[in-house]
């Protein structure tokens, strides 16, 4: 079951298309998905009482903007794809990430994540960009898996269990960051010091 599907019949042949404006709840699936097709505009919907909010499902060059994903069962955003722009959306409620993200080449910004599991989760990730987001009462305000060379660059983390939990990432440049009454500030299972640390 899904609200809405972006389905580009396995060759992406199906492209562009723009979702605006709707609003999608107690979907017992995904509220939107997009497979097999690139260059999409998801922007300005309210999504709540589903599986997923927005799932990217070998879709790439996506923009997911101004979007309100609240109250989901697993993640709001789910994304392991490349070439994606997910800025200004406010995610609340989820048990899984308010975002979570793999792939390459990905930029993550002005989001506001607050009461998920994680508020953004990046695994397997490379030469991602977060910056200015805002993370707050989360477990994890930020989380990234097995990420390298990558850049965290002017967020604001605050009153989460762990402000950063790094696991197995190395070479990424985390820098100009606000971390305020986390438990935890960087809960790390990797090496600090092969990641670049200003904050």
């Amino acid at each position: 079951t899904c609200g809405i599907l972006i389905d580009g019949l396995y060759d992406h042949s199906i492209t562009g298309i723009t979702v605006s404006g709707n609003a999608i709840f107690d979907i017992g699936g995904d509220a939107i998905s997009a497979e097999f097709s690139d260059g999409n505009s998801i922007t300005g919907n309210t999504l709540s009482l589903s599986q997923q909010g927005i799932l990217l499902y070998s879709s790439n060059d996506t923009v997911i903007a101004d979007n309100t994903i609240h109250d989901i069962t697993a993640s709001g955003i789910i994304a392991s794809t490349y070439g994606n722009r997910i800025t200004g959306n406010t995610l609340y409620g989820c048990r899984g990430a308010g975002i979570a993200l793999g792939g390459r080449d990905n930029v993550v910004a002005c989001n506001t994540a607050y009461d998920n599991y994680a508020g953004i989760d990046v695994y397997a990730g490379s030469n991602v960009r977060l910056e200015g987001n805002v993370a707050y009462r989360n477990t994890d305000g930020f989380h990234l898996q097995d990420t390298v060379n990558s850049a965290i660059i002017g967020n604001t983390v605050y009153e989460n269990a762990r402000g950063l939990w790094l696991t197995t990432s190395r070479d990424n440049d985390i820098r100009d960051n606000v971390f305020r009454d986390n438990a935890e500030t960087i809960h790390s299972d990797s090496d600090l010091g092969q990641n670049t640390l200003f904050n």
